[in-house]
């Protein structure tokens, strides 16, 4: 049963980050076949880890970052309660095999947007959404391999999503603002080691949060009040370690740290 498939992938999954561990491929007994297994996978994680999803990031929105992970399009996946972290945050990097830091743009909703039949335009959304934020992601895979297992693997492994800083909501008036050319610069210990705009995010950031909305529109999910969906890394992912220091600078729009130790 398709069912019992996506549990045993994210029963796999929840056990390999449980223990720091990964694994080259998922097993032939619950691998997803398709993409519709894959992400009934990732609501299967969220369960096993006993966390609320507390919003959705989209993954590979360049043509490079789909190179980068084998896939043709970008990949949604969900943000678990449990690894929301505030600014300033002292963060583990115990158990992450990446280890890489993302400077991303982050959108709250002030009101739900239920599931529909029709595509919602960005209007529309812009009208649920109450705040603009700066974030930094620290994703991971259990998947060592994650380059070559495809989209459907990498959606059961929720598109490598870990941890992620949230920022306090902009003061700047973020909703008249350009967003694509907004800069993004991703700083560890106090250099300069990414710069972007927000163009990288799949030609604009609010044209990947219509991306997002429209696709879990598309699984039937609702977007509740309070949750908060992130459009995808500007400039590059950069290595980091243990004892650094990361900051997204997002000019305008605010910042936000995070120090990271074992």
């Amino acid at each position: 049963m398709t069912e019992n498939r996506s549990r045993q992938a994210a029963a796999t999954l929840w056990a390999l980050q449980c223990a720091g561990e990964t694994i080259n491929a998922l097993p032939a007994h619950c691998n997803p076949r398709n993409e519709t297994e894959g992400r009934e996978a990732q609501l299967y994680f969220a369960e096993l880890a006993n966390s609320s999803i507390a919003g959705w990031k989209i993954a590979a929105t360049s043509a490079g970052g789909q190179n980068h992970i084998g896939v043709t399009a970008p990949l949604e996946g969900p943000y678990l309660e449990s690894r929301i972290h505030s600014d300033g945050a002292i963060l583990s990097m115990a158990g992450n095999h990446m280890a890489v830091a993302e400077a991303e743009f982050a959108f709250r909703f002030g009101r739900s947007l239920d599931s529909r039949s029709e595509p919602y335009e960005v209007g529309e959304i812009l009208e649920a959404v109450d705040s603009l934020h700066p974030s930094l992601e620290f994703p991971d895979s259990r998947i060592s391999e994650f380059a070559t297992v495809g989209a459907a693997a990498l959606l059961a492994d929720c598109a490598c999503g870990r941890d992620w800083v949230l920022g306090s909501a902009t003061t700047a008036d973020w909703a008249n603002a350009s967003l694509q050319m907004a800069p993004a610069r991703l700083i560890v210990n106090d250099e300069v080691v990414s710069e972007g705009t927000g163009e990288d995010a799949l030609g604009d950031p609010l044209k990947a949060l219509n991306w997002v909305v429209n696709q879990l529109r598309i699984r039937g999910i609702t977007i509740e009040s309070g949750q908060y969906i992130t459009t995808g890394v500007c400039g590059l992912p950069k290595p980091i370690r243990s004892g650094d220091r990361v900051i997204c600078d997002l000019g305008v729009f605010g910042s936000v740290s995070a120090n990271l130790v074992e």
